[in-house]
C-alpha cells in the first residue's frame, strides 16, 4: 500500500510539471485519506489556510487553477476587469486545468476561496457542476480582508444539493495555526459525518418529548443528521381541517419518505410495549437494509420474561439498555466516540 501511495505521489508531480495545475496530493504512509481539501487561490492567502487544513487533518489536497490564468489587475473592483464581468453573469463558468477528479473514495471535502464580489469565485461553480459529491460532507471555508462569507456558500450548495453542506466559514487572512485548529475542533469532521439518522419513537408526552430531543441533540453532536418527526415532521398548522384519511396518508408518506432518505433508524423502545409506529418505521427500514438501533430506559417486560421482543431487538446492530436515562445517554455517547453508527 505504501509503495502505491509513493507511486501516486510522483505521478502527481509528474502532472503537474506537465503543466496540468494540480497539486500533489499529501498521502498518509498507511492508508488512503478519506478527508480532500479543494481550494481555489490567486494571492496565496486561501492557499495558506487551506494547507494548513490539509496538514491538521491529514486530507489529501487539490488546487483549482484558471486556464486562462487571472493576473491581479483581473480583480480590481472596476466594471471593467474580467473578475467583475464572470462574477456579475450567472451563466460564467470559467475552465480550469484540471483533470475532472475522481472523488468517490472521500467522505468529507473542505473547499476554499478567496471572496470575489461578495461570492465565490465561478471557477468554483465549473469545479462543482464537474463532480458528484452526493452523500458527502462539505464544509465551506473563504478568507477575506473584510468581506463576509455572506450568500457565497449557500449559492455553492445548490450546485451539489445531494451533498450534505455545513454552514460557510470566514477564515480571515493570516489566520493563525491555533485559529485554524479551534476552529477544525468545532467543525462537524465527526463520526456521523452527516448520515441521515430516523428518529422513531413514541412522542405522546412532555417526557417522551423532552427524551427523544436529548437523545437527538447527543446525536446531531457527533455528526448525525437527524429527522425527528416531533420537530421536523408536519407543523400543526398544516393538519387543521384535514380528515382523519387525510390526516393518516399526509404523516405516513412523509415518515415512509424519511425512513427511506436515512442511512440508520435510531428507535426509542421506552413504553409498556414499543409505540406502534415505531415499530412499523424500523420494520421499513430494516427490509430497506438500513442500519438500526435501539434505547430502551423502562423496566417493563414485554413477554417471555424478556425485556425486548425478539422479532424487534432482531433488527438491531445494538440496543442500548440502561434504566438511568442520564447513564443511558453516557452510554451513547461512550460507543459514538468510539463507533460509527
Amino acid at each position: 500500500m505504501k509503495r502505491i501511495r509513493i507511486m501516486a505521489f510522483a505521478l502527481a508531480l509528474v502532472l503537474l510539471s506537465a503543466g496540468l495545475g494540480v497539486s500533489p496530493a499529501v498521502f498518509a504512509a498507511d492508508e488512503a485519506p478519506d478527508t480532500l481539501v479543494v481550494y481555489f487561490s490567486l494571492t496565496g492567502n486561501t492557499e495558506a489556510i487551506a494547507l494548513a487544513i490539509a496538514e491538521e487533518t491529514g486530507a489529501d489536497v487539490l488546487k483549482i487553477t484558471a486556464k486562462e490564468p487571472y493576473t491581479p489587475e483581473d480583480t480590481e473592483y472596476s466594471p471593467d476587469t474580467r473578475a467583475y464581468r464572470e462574477q456579475h453573469d450567472p451563466s460564467c463558468r470559467p475552465e480550469f486545468n484540471e483533470t475532472v477528479p475522481d472523488v468517490s473514495g472521500y467522505k468529507t471535502v473542505f473547499i476554499g476561496y478567496p471572496i470575489w464580489h461578495s461570492e465565490a469565485p465561478m471557477i468554483l461553480y465549473t469545479f462543482l457542476e464537474s463532480v458528484d459529491l452526493s452523500g458527502k460532507t462539505v464544509i465551506p471555508f473563504c478568507t477575506s480582508g473584510g468581506s463576509p462569507v455572506g450568500s457565497s456558500a449557500e449559492n455553492l450548495s445548490k450546485l451539489a444539493p445531494d451533498a450534505v453542506w455545513r454552514e460557510g466559514t470566514l477564515l480571515e487572512t493570516g489566520a493563525s495555526r491555533e485559529t485554524i485548529r479551534e476552529w477544525l475542533a468545532g467543525a462537524p469532521v465527526k463520526a456521523g459525518n452527516g448520515k441521515k439518522v430516523y428518529f422513531a419513537g413514541p412522542m405522546f408526552n412532555q417526557g417522551e418529548k423532552d427524551f427523544n430531543l436529548r437523545i437527538t441533540e447527543l446525536l446531531e453532536e457527533f455528526g448525525y443528521e437527524v429527522f425527528l418527526p416531533q420537530r421536523d415532521g408536519i407543523e400543526a398548522a398544516q393538519l387543521e381541517g384535514k380528515t382523519e384519511e387525510e390526516l393518516t396518508e399526509m404523516i405516513f408518506a412523509l415518515d415512509e419518505e424519511q425512513v427511506r432518505k436515512a442511512d440508520i433508524v435510531f428507535m426509542n423502545m421506552d413504553g409498556r410495549a414499543p409505540d406502534e409506529g415505531a415499530c412499523v418505521e424500523l420494520g421499513i427500514g430494516y427490509a430497506l437494509g438500513k442500519r438500526c438501533y435501539g434505547f430502551k430506559t423502562d423496566t417493563r417486560a414485554v413477554e417471555f420474561g424478556l425485556e425486548v421482543n425478539p422479532m424487534i431487538s432482531g433488527c438491531m446492530i445494538k440496543l442500548f439498555k440502561n434504566y438511568d436515562g442520564d447513564l443511558l445517554e453516557e452510554e451513547i455517547r461512550q460507543y459514538l466516540s468510539e463507533n460509527e453508527l
